[in-house]
């Protein structure tokens, strides 16, 4: 590892922090021992597993998987392709059939979006006709000789950035749709896996600290979480105007976690399949009940802290552990 890597990132941290995850999926600890908890295995009628069906299914169903609850994500996708029969007609689909598809999953905010990421219909549409145009409607043919420059090819859809490249690279190797080593492929970071490397350290904060104050205008997405952590008393509007409220940026911290994880797979043979799924069944289930009580009691996931984000998992706020039967309310700064 680079050594401004080092900074960024705690790597004896990472490992501990993989192996704790793995172990509860080991275990078959809360949430894996409850049936269908992964709301991408569970297919369109009739299809099959590592079919180009499935294949396009996955394609699909991960562009449009941000900002939205992946249970209703995938649950629109499968409704898609059961109306449609199959996904390769979708590059000829008429954006108004999507709409009527979509918007009882997503609402009517879908037919007049605010830009790509708010977009399903335009990306599935613009997404189908490039992979047509590019390699005749087969996402499969994405794949070259090597890891880095797949994840590259992935990435030049719309909507596909290196972490969700990383998701469908994973689910492809998961289901033998690709050969590539378990080992030798990144998980994607998402807001779970920087919640929960955040709250557990992995992440060296120190250096990239920024500090809220009255001069600084905020955006929609601050000043909505600002006035929520008003309301729940974390804060008080004191904090903010005095700058004694202190946040970090995480997607500084996406290609450095990404890196140091891909590190942690190759070297302690940890299967990147493994571990993208524990991290997100942890952190979409069990960090879900919010309750330090629980954590302490029932999840071996060793997290000091869960800090609160915006609804993006953009910004994180480092004064406070937003779970229930926490004793610190905030962090009282000296000044």
């Amino acid at each position: 590892m680079k050594q401004h890597k080092k900074r960024i990132i705690n790597y004896s941290k990472a490992v501990n922090l993989a192996k704790s995850i793995i172990a509860v999926k080991t275990k078959k600890n809360f949430p894996f021992n409850k049936p269908n908890i992964f709301p991408d295995a569970i297919l369109p009628d009739g299809i099959k597993e590592g079919s180009k069906e499935h294949e396009l299914f996955l394609f699909h169903s991960i562009s449009i998987d941000s900002m939205r609850q992946a249970e209703e994500v995938y649950k629109a996708m499968r409704e898609v392709t059961n109306k449609i029969g199959n996904l390769n007609k979708l590059a000829n689909i008429k954006k108004g059939h999507l709409e009527n598809l979509l918007i009882p999953h997503f609402g009517n905010g879908i037919k007049n979006p605010k830009s790509s990421m708010t977009d399903p219909i335009g990306t599935l549409l613009f997404n189908a006709k490039k992979l047509e145009e590019k390699c005749g409607g087969d996402p499969t043919l994405l794949k070259t000789n090597n890891v880095k420059d797949t994840l590259k090819e992935i990435a030049k859809f719309r909507q596909y950035g290196i972490p969700k490249a990383a998701l469908l690279m994973k689910n492809y190797v998961k289901s033998n749709i690709w050969d590539f080593s378990p080992y030798e492929i990144p998980i994607k970071v998402d807001r779970h896996v920087m919640r929960i490397s955040l709250g557990c350290g992995v992440i060296n904060t120190k250096d990239y600290v920024e500090i809220l104050n009255g001069k600084r205008k905020l955006s929609i997405a601050l000043r909505n979480v600002k006035d929520q952590l008003i309301r729940m008393k974390h804060y008080n509007e004191e904090d903010f105007n005095k700058g004694k409220v202190r946040i970090i940026r995480s997607d500084r911290f996406i290609i450095p976690l990404t890196e140091a994880y891909l590190q942690v797979t190759k070297e302690k043979k940890i299967s990147a399949i493994d571990l993208d799924d524990a991290f997100w069944a942890i952190g979409a289930k069990s960090c879900k009940k919010n309750d330090a009580t629980y954590c302490g009691t029932f999840c071996e996931v060793p997290c000091d802290m869960r800090y609160p984000s915006d609804n993006n998992a953009i910004y994180f706020f480092l004064d406070i552990d937003k779970r229930r039967n926490i004793n610190q309310s905030h962090f009282d700064f000296m000044y």
